[in-house]
Parts: C-alpha cells; sequence; structure tokens
C-alpha cells in the first residue's frame, strides 16, 4: 500500500459527467431521440455540425479559499421540474462565512444562463463567472452569501432548506450549492472551491500540503468532491458513459458521473459529493453499475505517502460526454494550497504554557515551485498570546519560520502567514492552532496479585489509568522497576508531565509461585529388532522456574517388539507436579536377507546340459533363519538361448519381502537349438480389429472390444476360444488392463470415439460392471498400471487435449486427476520402467504431426519431466521393457515410415541407436520373451503392405533376425505372451479371415 499511496498526490482531480444528447435550450429541436447523457453518433454530429460551438479554453481551477475554524456544506439539485430544493447542513452555533452557487445548462443545447434563470428563495441569481464547456453547454458561477446568509444565520442546526426555480428548466442540469460556516467548534480547516470546465485531454491539478503528511494524525481529513452535469449511468454492470480519477498517477475511480443527485432524463443529470454521500473510495477499476457505485465524494489520505508534501490528481472523460464544472478540497488537520500560495505548519500542536512554539511558512509560485528571498508576517490573530508577531525571509526551499513564547498562560492560540503576490496582492495562509497547557500529572495506583514467571519472579504496572488533564503526560516510572520475587513488595509509582511537574501513589505487588515444572519427553522412540527386542533409553528435559526438580523414570530398558508406553514425572520444591508419556517403538523394518546357493550367475550351453537348481537359505535379523531351501520363481528353458532371471523371495511374519535373483545365460549352440514355428489355434468367433487382449492370473488370455460388444476367453491348454461376458458398448482404441487382484480395466474409446466411460470385468463370474468415467473423453491413449496397483491412463484423442492424465484406484473405484504432460499426444506408447516410473514416448502432437519428445511420470510426486528427445519423430510405434531396464523403441514415425530402432537407458537420460528391423513398420506388435529377446509381428507399410512377416531382437548384439512369417498378414492385432513362453496373436485388420489366431513357439518342444 505504501508503494501504490506515493503516486496518490500525483493526479489531481479527474472527473468524467455523461453528457445530454439532445439540445433542449430555446429556439432548438433534437434531431432524434438519444439516450440521456450521450453524445450524437457521427450521423447525428454530421447534421448538428454547424450549430456546435468552439471548445472552450477555460481550464478547471481554484475560484475561492477559505481558511480557519470552518465547516463546509455542499449539496447538488438536478430536476426536470421548474422548482426544487437545495439542503444546507448547519452546525450547532455556526454562522454563515461565504456561499456559492455553480449551474450547468443542459448539453448540446449551446445556452449560456442569463441573469435570473435561477432564483434561490425567490431571489435572483447574479454570475459572475460563465465558461462554455466542451459538450456545447456553459458552466456559471455565482456568488450567494447575501441570499443564504439570513437565513441560514437565524435557522436552528441541522438541515435547512433553500428553494431553487429554473426558467426553462430541460435546458439546465442542475445546480450545487457550497456554504462555509464559521464554526467556532471545528478544528483549524481549509477549504478550496473549483470552478471551470474538463478539458478534452484531462485536466491535472498540483496540490501542496503545509507539512509533511502524516496519516496517523488525529482528526485528518483529505477530502475530494467533484460536481458533474449532463453525466447519465443506466446501471449496467459496463457504463459506457464514466469518468476516470488518478491520485499520483494511480486509479481511484473509473465510474465517476452518473445522475445520483438529479433525475434519469436530460435536463436533470447532475451529481455531486456531499450530503448523504460517504467517502468510502469506491473500488478503482469497477466499471458499473452505476451511479450510486460512486457518489463523487473520495477520501485522498490513503493515496498519500508518509511523508509527502505534494500531491496531483488528474481527471479525464474518455467519452467526452460528461461535464466536470466543479470541485471541493476539504481538509482538516491539515492544510493544502494551488498554485501561489503561502502554507503554515505544523497546523495543530500542543505544548505546555511558558514554552516556546516553532511555526514554519512555505511560499511558492504558481506552479508550486518554492519561491525564495519571500518577506513572510506572521501574527498570532487570536487566543491567550494575541498580537504577537515576526517576520522572516523564505530560503532557497521557500521556507521562513517564527519562534515566540507563550506568555498567556493556557489556551489556544490561532496563527496566519502572509506575503506578497506577484501581483502585489496579499497571499494569507491556513490557520495553524497552537493548545497550551497548564495541569499537573494525575497518578492513579492499584495493587498486584501475580504469579512468579520463568525466573522466579513476575513484572507488572501498578498503573490504573493514570493521566495528565492537558494531554501532556511524559510518563510514569514504578520504583522499584521490577521483576518483583515472591512475597509482598510495595512499589511506588511516579509521573511527570512535559513541563517537569509530577504525582506519586503506591500499590503492593503480591508475588506467588505457582508454575509447575516444565517436563518434556520425546512423543516416540524407534529402535530396529534385534532377536526380537532392542534396549532403548527414553530422555526426558525437565526445568522449574524456582529451581531444580526431581526427575522420575526408566533408564535405558530392553523392549520387545511392538510398542510400549512409558511415563516419567517431575517435582519441584513447592509440591507441582507434571508428567509425560513416550511410546516405545521397536520395529522390525528390514527385509529378510536371501542367500543363494551355487554359482550366480551360471552359464550354460543351448541344447547340451540341464539347468539343476542349487536352492538359497533366508536369514531376518529380529525373527532369525527362515524356510529353507527357498525355491525360486521363474524357469530356464535350455532349448533356448538367452538370459533368465529366477526370482528367490521370502517373508518375514511381518510381510517384508526379501528378494535375490539367479541369472542363468543360455548360450547359443552352433549344432542348433532353435527352432521358431507358428501354429494355428482355434479362431476368435467374430473378426476383431483395433480391439485389446491381455493375459489373466489363471493363464487364460482375455480379448474385448473391436466390432463386437462380446468378450471372448482363450484356453491355451485346449487351444479354443469361448465367449465370456458383454461390454456395456463397443470399444475401439481402448485400454485393457490387468489389476492386482486379476480383475481387468476397460477405459474409453467407445463406439470408437473419445468416451469417459470405464468398466470391469470379473474372470470368476465372466461379467463387466460400469466403474465410474474418467475425468477426460479419451481414445488412442495409454494405461499402464503401477507398482502400487493404481492405473495411469495419460494423452489421447480427448474433448479436453490430449496432455492430460489420471489415476484409476481399483480399491476405490474412482477416477482422480494428476500431473499433466507437457505435450499433448497420441497414438504414443508408456512403459513402466524398473524403479516405478512410466516413460511416454512419442505419438501425434497437436498438429498430427509425429513426436520425438518424451516424459517420464513421478508416481510419489505425481508430476512429469522432459527427457532427452528421440533422434527420429515416431508414432505407432512399439515400446519394449528390457531385462536391462532399457527400453526399446522401433518402428513407427513418417514420412518415409521407418525400420529404426533406438534404446532408452533411465540411468543416464539418454537414447543410442540399435540395430534396424528387417521391414519398416507401424502398427505392429513387440512381445518380450523368457530370454530377454523380443519379437515383432506384422504392422503396415505404405509402401509393402500389411505384413506378415516377424522378425526377433537379440538386446545382447543390437540386431534382429528375420522369423518365419505369420499364415495370416495382420495389423492393429494383438500378441500375449503365455506362461508357457509362447506367443498368442490374435485377429487384426487383414484383407483376408480377421478372426484368425496362431501361436509362435521359440523352440521344437
Amino acid at each position: 500500500m505504501r508503494n501504490e499511496r506515493r503516486r496518490w498526490l500525483q493526479g489531481l482531480l479527474v472527473f468524467s459527467l455523461c453528457a445530454l444528447t439532445a439540445a433542449c435550450g430555446e429556439g432548438s429541436t433534437p434531431e432524434r431521440e438519444l439516450e440521456p447523457g450521450t453524445r450524437p453518433t457521427h450521423d447525428d454530429e454530421s447534421s448538428l455540425e454547424s450549430r456546435l460551438e468552439s471548445s472552450p479554453s477555460d481550464s478547471f481551477t481554484p475560484v475561492a479559499t477559505e481558511v480557519g475554524l470552518i465547516t463546509l456544506s455542499i449539496d447538488g439539485l438536478g430536476t426536470a421540474s421548474a422548482t426544487g430544493t437545495l439542503q444546507v447542513q448547519k452546525p450547532a452555533g455556526a454562522t454563515v462565512r461565504r456561499a456559492f452557487l455553480a449551474a450547468a445548462s443542459t448539453g448540446l443545447t449551446r445556452r449560456k444562463l442569463i441573469n435570473g434563470d435561477v432564483r434561490l428563495d425567490g431571489q435572483t441569481v447574479n454570475w459572475s463567472l460563465s465558461v462554455q464547456n466542451n459538450i456545447s453547454s456553459w458552466n456559471h458561477w455565482a456568488e450567494v452569501t447575501s441570499i443564504v446568509r439570513a437565513k441560514l444565520d437565524k435557522a436552528p442546526a441541522g438541515r435547512v432548506p433553500i428553494s431553487v426555480s429554473e426558467v426553462n428548466s430541460s435546458g439546465i442540469e442542475g445546480e450545487i450549492l457550497a456554504v462555509i460556516f464559521d464554526d467556532p467548534a471545528a478544528p483549524a480547516r481549509t477549504v478550496h472551491l473549483l470552478f471551470g470546465t474538463q478539458q478534452a485531454q484531462g485536466n491535472t491539478l498540483d496540490i501542496t500540503l503545509a507539512e509533511p503528511f502524516q496519516g496517523n494524525t488525529p482528526g485528518l481529513l483529505l477530502d475530494l468532491s467533484l460536481g458533474i452535469s449532463f453525466g447519465f449511468q443506466s446501471g449496467t454492470e459496463t457504463e459506457s458513459q464514466r469518468s476516470i480519477v488518478e491520485v499520483n498517477g494511480l486509479r481511484m475511480t473509473s465510474l465517476a458521473g452518473g445522475q445520483d443527485d438529479g433525475e434519469n432524463m436530460n435536463g436533470s443529470l447532475l451529481t455531486v459529493g456531499g450530503l448523504d454521500d460517504t467517502h468510502d473510495n469506491p473500488p478503482p477499476f469497477l466499471l458499473g453499475p452505476g451511479p450510486r457505485q460512486d457518489d463523487e465524494l473520495y477520501d485522498l489520505r490513503p493515496f498519500v505517502d508518509e511523508g509527502s508534501t505534494r500531491l496531483t490528481l488528474f481527471t479525464q472523460n474518455p467519452s467526452n460526454n460528461d461535464n466536470i464544472f466543479f470541485g471541493a478540497l476539504y481538509t482538516s488537520s491539515a492544510a493544502a494550497a494551488f498554485g501561489e500560495a503561502i502554507l503554515l505548519g505544523p497546523v495543530e500542536a500542543t505544548d505546555s504554557a511558558g514554552s516556546s512554539h516553532r511555526v514554519t511558512a512555505r511560499v511558492q509560485d504558481r506552479s508550486g515551485q518554492p519561491l525564495a528571498h519571500q518577506t513572510v508576517n506572521f501574527l498570532v490573530t487570536k487566543g491567550t498570546n494575541k498580537g504577537v508577531s515576526g517576520q522572516a525571509t523564505t530560503d532557497a526551499s521557500g521556507h521562513a519560520s517564527f519562534i515566540y513564547t507563550n506568555t498567556g498562560g493556557p489556551g489556544v492560540d490561532q496563527l496566519q502567514a502572509t506575503f506578497v503576490k506577484a501581483n502585489g496582492q496579499k497571499g494569507v495562509s491556513n490557520v495553524a492552532l497552537m493548545r497550551w497547557t497548564a495541569s499537573p500529572p494525575v497518578a492513579a495506583c492499584r495493587d498486584l496479585f501475580l504469579d512468579a514467571d520463568a525466573t522466579c519472579g513476575a513484572s507488572g504496572s501498578i498503573d490504573q489509568g493514570s493521566f495528565d488533564p492537558d494531554g501532556d503526560l511524559a510518563g510514569c516510572i514504578q520504583s522499584p522497576a521490577g521483576p518483583y520475587g515472591p512475597g509482598t513488595t510495595p512499589v511506588t509509582l511516579t509521573c511527570t508531565d512535559l513541563r517537569g511537574n509530577t504525582s506519586t501513589c503506591t500499590g503492593l505487588v503480591r508475588v506467588v509461585d505457582r508454575i509447575v515444572p516444565t517436563l518434556t519427553c520425546p512423543v516416540e522412540q524407534h529402535a530396529e529388532c534385534v532377536d526380537g527386542g532392542a534396549t532403548v533409553a527414553v530422555p526426558a528435559n525437565a526445568s522449574d522456574n524456582c529451581g531444580v526438580p526431581q526427575l522420575s523414570g526408566p533408564g535405558p530398558t530392553r523392549y520387545a517388539l511392538g510398542k510400549t508406553s512409558v511415563t516419567q514425572t517431575a517435582s519441584d520444591d513447592s509440591g507441582n507436579r507434571v508428567s509425560c508419556t513416550s511410546t516405545v517403538t521397536i520395529q522390525d523394518t528390514l527385509a529378510p536377507t536371501i542367500l543363494l546357493h551355487g554359482q550366480n550367475p551360471l552359464t550354460i550351453s543351448c541344447g547340451k546340459a540341464t539347468y539343476v537348481e542349487s536352492g538359497a537359505s533366508a536369514h531376518d535379523a529380529c525373527f532369525g533363519d527362515l524356510a529353507d531351501p527357498l525355491l525360486p520363481s521363474g524357469s530356464v528353458n535350455t532349448r533356448v538361448p538367452g538370459s533368465y532371471s529366477l526370482a528367490y523371495s521370502a517373508v518375514d511374519p511381518l510381510g517384508h519381502v526379501g528378494t535375490a535373483y539367479r541369472v542363468v545365460q543360455v548360450l547359443d549352440n552352433p549344432a542348433g537349438c532353435y527352432q521358431p514355428t507358428w501354429t494355428p489355434t482355434g479362431p476368435l468367433h467374430g473378426e476383431r480389429g483395433l480391439h485389446a487382449t491381455v493375459r489373466l492370473l489363471d493363464g487364460r488370455v482375455l480379448t474385448a472390444g473391436g466390432w463386437s460388444r462380446v468378450s471372448e476367453l482363450y484356453d491355451p491348454s485346449t487351444g479354443t476360444w469361448s465367449n465370456s461376458g458383454v461390454l456395456s458398448t463397443t470399444r475401439r482404441d481402448f485400454t485393457l488392463t490387468v489389476l492386482t487382484d486379476g480383475t481387468v480395466l476397460a477405459a474409453g474409446g467407445a463406439k470408437g470415439k473419445a468416451d469417459p466411460s470405464a468398466e470391469r470385468y470379473q474372470p470368476a463370474t465372466g461379467t463387466w460392471a460400469p466403474t465410474g468415467f474418467m475425468n477426460v473423453a479419451r481414445e488412442e491413449h495409454t494405461a499402464t498400471r503401477l507398482a502400487d496397483g493404481r492405473v495411469l491412463v495419460t494423452g489421447g484423442n480427448s474433448n479436453a487435449g490430449g496432455a492430460s492424465c489420471e489415476l484409476y484406484d481399483p480399491s476405490t473405484a474412482t477416477w482422480v486427476s494428476t500431473g499433466s504432460m507437457s505435450t499433448a499426444r497420441r497414438l504414443h506408447t508408456a512403459t513402466l520402467l524398473s524403479d516405478g516410473r512410466v516413460l511416454v514416448a512419442g505419438g501425434l502432437g497437436p498438429a498430427n504431426k509425429a513426436l520425438a519428445s518424451a516424459e517420464i511420470y513421478d508416481p510419489i510426486s505425481g508430476s512429469w519431466h522432459i527427457v532427452t528427445h528421440m533422434a527420429a519423430a515416431r508414432d505407432l510405434h512399439t515400446a519394449t521393457l528390457l531385462a536391462s531396464g532399457q527400453v526399446l523403441i522401433a518402428g513407427g514415425a513418417d514420412a518415409p515410415l521407418t525400420n529404426s530402432a533406438e534404446l532408452y537407458d533411465p540411468a543416464s537420460n539418454t537414447w543410442t541407436s540399435t540395430g534396424a528391423m528387417n521391414q519398416p513398420r507401424r502398427y505392429h506388435t513387440a512381445t518380450r520373451l523368457a530370454s530377454g529377446r523380443v519379437l515383432v509381428t506384422g504392422g503396415y507399410d505404405d509402401r509393402t503392405g500389411i505384413h506378415a512377416a516377424t522378425e526377433l531382437h537379440d538386446p545382447a548384439s543390437g540386431t534382429w533376425k528375420v522369423m518365419p512369417a505369420m499364415h495370416q498378414p495382420r495389423y492393429r492385432h494383438t500378441a500375449t505372451l503365455l506362461s508357457t513362453d509362447q506367443v498368442l496373436v490374435a485377429g487384426g485388420l487383414s484383407n483376408g479371415d480377421q478372426s484368425t489366431s496362431e501361436v509362435f513357439a521359440s523352440d521344437d518342444l
């Protein structure tokens, strides 16, 4: 706020009032009806061009200034009637000093008011100033003190009505009455009344303050009132007719203008900040609705920086259809001036009688610049030191000071300063008040009952509202000052005012030690279990304000596996006691350690040796030796060359799993052991393409989607398909995911379009059931089961854009959004890495261009980060996680279709080229066999058509080897690794039968 206020004073008053659009002066006839307060359109202007007068040259400037103990009352009236009433708020005991009336004729009427067009209480108003404005009408000014003084001076305090009558009222927008009262009960104030006309480019007024601004000054007032005619606001949320006001370059309002002191018609459009208005500022950039959102009365204080002595107000009506013709700057506990002037400060001060007081005058020229070498006369005009005077000359900063000593005793002095202006006239400053005080302070004491604090003592004040009647209390000091120990202590309070007068009183301070000791126990102690338990010490810290407490509790103790509560107690010499409890947790967080028997790694020759399992044993730090021997999961096919990984697992009683791996390398045999074949198997019950296939936990294979809602199961033992369950809708370009409980999730791609629906297959019953909706409709997306069992869905052809991602929680059957990818993509790949993260690569981007970009999802943080780009942009490619943890990317891309392949290494975040496939492909499949090799089947090439060709990638050599062709060319088919290490290929788009299936066997067994 402080930086914003720094610019507040740089812009003076900017007001915009809506101008009337229909000329309504004598002898004028409107061309056609327009909304009140609006200018004509270009067509209207061409018809009025000969009747519009030239723009005025008179600017918006101060025309009257009054200082002293004064009060200002402002009220406005806009009415279509010939008569109306203005009100004046008279303070009790006040008399009229001066009164002024401002009026404006209706916009575009060209009417210039004459004497007698307006009457107050039946008396003719004679205009002293008349200024043409920018909307082809006139603004008028008159002093009406002689008309209203007698009535207002005799009236009681409160609202006093002043009748107004108008000649040809439709040609007069309204009047503003400003009355300045001499008010003995008022503080020293300054009132500047401004009059003129708003310039097309806006008006800027510079203001100088008598002394540096202090926002916490009691009674401080810096109010600004604006008077605007021909301003109309319709009450819409975006008002087209409005003016802006900026203070020190900061917007104070964007909605000045309107007709809140008038009526909703030409000839009565008027507003002014005055009676029944509040100076609470509106929101600065509020554009509607009007007119009551801004009542043209503003508080300038929030825009002034501490210590500032200048401010600037700027007003502008962008629509050039409001008439800003009146303003009032009203200050209290501060003084302000425009142009060539003299300012006196401090405006208000208080000191003891007999002291000296210093006032400083600042003299400035018409541009607000300081005037040096000017003679300034100072005079105490009223008060106990009336008549005291002095003279000084201004320095280079325009300042001159006067010091005088109080010799008249307590009371209030009024001071003013004068200088001679450039035109030879006397310039008179604002009134400054000096209050002289003379009463001694009053000391008031009380007895205190205190509890001892952390230092075994207590502090407090026995002061019970000591004060000084003159308001110049310097302070009160108590002796002894404290802190006070236990027991009773007499304390004397001595109060002194600024003149050195003192008074004393005495109170008793009684201190009792009621504080219990402070005891801190660790919330929880943790130790790792060794041989069924662990020895743990539970440290506790105790202290007391009046001594050392005694601490009781257990020492180092052996605790069994699990949680144990431990309580400790601290007692002080006063009998205060406190206890705290800790939890000791002996935990088993370590998994069992597995020792492999025999060789690891083990190398044997293909077809020449038999693998013999050596076994393994397990030991747990907490529970000791576990089951022995351990048998591995996985198998070794000595007839198929490759690298086989055998996993050994052991579980302790708490469920911690220890795992070890044995690598068996089966080497190729020149004599031959590898005889791959394709064997037809039972056909699907119907043709399928754009479908999905997964292997269930029991080894059977589920296929769903494509052209049919009916799902089918493949039994490897019989080589046949059977119908099982019906989807809620046909699905294509969707995803199937096997969940940890064995159920299967189908998501998106309903009827071959982006769709948010999802359903879940129960193998036990062979049925599908809905399972919530994704947050985004999708097709051509990916679904990846994470290590914690949730399913990550990424991208796809989506109504909401293909960068969004979401997670499916099988335990709650709910979908939640997660971090979005940096790039929208579909027909991409998603690969679960060994460390649990997910690699997304390639795909089609927003412009249907193949992407080379890749990024990785972190399930822990739910965020993505971009990784190194692939060497080639790809879509409709394959991605396969190798045993090494690297990811093999093959095929895809376009212009032209590529047979290239590359490897991503998560450890180094690098892509490296590997051997190229023998055929360019897209829409193909890639399946990792138990040997670690990758089988690629089918696909499509724009130049060679649909593939029946297959080939095998050897990660060890980085080469591809041609395999026997499938019996059926196909693409957009599925390939599923069976538990026998065979690969089942089913369906797919083809020129032949699209319901065929066949099995790839990696050897002749």
